[in-house]
This record gives structure tokens, sequence and C-alpha cells, in this order.
């Protein structure tokens, strides 16, 4: 999958992103500097940790020196087998 951010904040920001599968970290994307506007993207892949349904897989974004999520996506994923 592909993770992209944008910056509407009208100045430059550093950002990083946060990857949790069932709450467990399983990636960090960045630190990141985007100017007003920029944007960023990276493709990435992600491994099921085990076997099961309803399995959340987190996206958290995080502006520099915040330690609370600015945004945050999630999927349920039904791992097989």
């Amino acid at each position: 999958m592909v993770v992209g951010i944008i910056n509407h904040e009208y100045q430059d920001v550093y950002y990083l992103v946060e990857i949790r599968w069932a709450g467990t970290l399983v990636e960090e994307l960045g630190p990141v500097m985007l100017q007003h506007e920029q944007g960023w993207q990276q493709e990435v892949e992600v491994t099921a940790v085990e076997v099961g349904e309803n399995q959340k897989v987190e996206f958290l974004l995080f502006r520099e020196g915040e330690e609370e999520p600015y945004r945050s996506l999630f999927l349920w994923l039904d791992v097989k087998e």
C-alpha cells in the first residue's frame, strides 16, 4: 500500500508515521520535513503478526515534538493461513 502526507499547515513541519498492527509497532517512517502544500508518499509492505479476524492496523501521524498522534487512520483485516 502507499502512505501519503500533504502539509496544509502554512509552515514547514516534520512528520513521523508509525504503523501498528494489533497495538504493536511494526514500522516507523520519517521523520519527513514538508513545506506548506508539499506532499510525500512511500510504498510500504506490512506483514501480518498472527492469523485471526478483525485485526486493527493503525497509521499514526505525529508532528515533531508531539507525543499524541496528530491524525490517525486504521483498517480492520482478517488474516487467514
